[in-house]
């Protein structure tokens, strides 16, 4: 039997990411968005920091499960672009820097008029976990990816800012690589190597 690992989001592109980076070392976890174990409150996300809004998602669904009578750990990710130019945002507004909650277009053309006149276009992605354990202990893992902005949308692959975004000593954007190419250089990617080598998901 699989144990569920539920991934306190409703994006699907996040979830294939965790699926891929356990899929060869741990293929007994089942890894499910919140939506499809039936979790589709809107959580408000009140923190001032990445780590308070992945924690407060975390519980959020772990609470759901418990009221469910659901075995399994919950790993919420909260994370964001921090462009230095701009004083460290869009940071925990990431997802709406331009006001609409997911509308990665509109988000991406306010960061390119944002930066429209500045020479310093470095940045950095960064990554939150905060992982619910199905006995109620609480765990955190931080993975970061510093980059760049570029000054036009490139690729078709990935979300969010990922076609504006090379990250340092690459030439392509995230949304020009493949999962697996991302997966390797990435916030998350960093932080889901750091939550493998800790066996996190081994502790439920």
């Amino acid at each position: 039997m699989k144990k569920l690992v539920v991934i306190a989001t409703g994006n699907a592109g996040k979830v294939r990411e965790f699926a891929k980076a356990f899929e060869n070392s741990d293929p007994d976890l089942e890894f499910k968005t919140q939506k499809e174990i039936g979790f589709t409150d809107d959580v408000d996300e009140n923190g001032t920091s990445f780590q308070e809004n992945a924690k407060i998602k975390a519980l959020a669904v772990a609470a759901f499960l418990k009221s469910k009578n659901i075995g399994g750990t919950v790993i919420a990710d909260d994370s964001g672009l921090e462009v230095k130019a701009l004083g460290g945002a869009p940071g925990i507004h990431s997802a709406r820097f331009a006001g609409e909650h997911g509308n990665s277009r509109a988000n991406n053309e306010k960061l390119l008029r944002e930066l429209a006149d500045k020479q310093d276009r470095s940045a950095r992605f960064v990554c939150h976990l905060c992982i619910v354990h199905e006995n109620g202990n609480v765990d955190y893992v931080e993975g970061e990816c510093p980059g760049n902005i570029i000054q036009e949308f490139r690729g078709d692959e990935g979300f969010g800012y990922d076609p504006l975004f090379v990250p340092k000593g690459k030439s392509l954007t995230f949304a020009e690589m493949s999962l697996e190419e991302k997966q390797a250089l990435s916030h998350r990617g960093h932080a889901i190597e750091i939550l493998k080598s800790r066996k996190l998901l081994s502790a439920f």
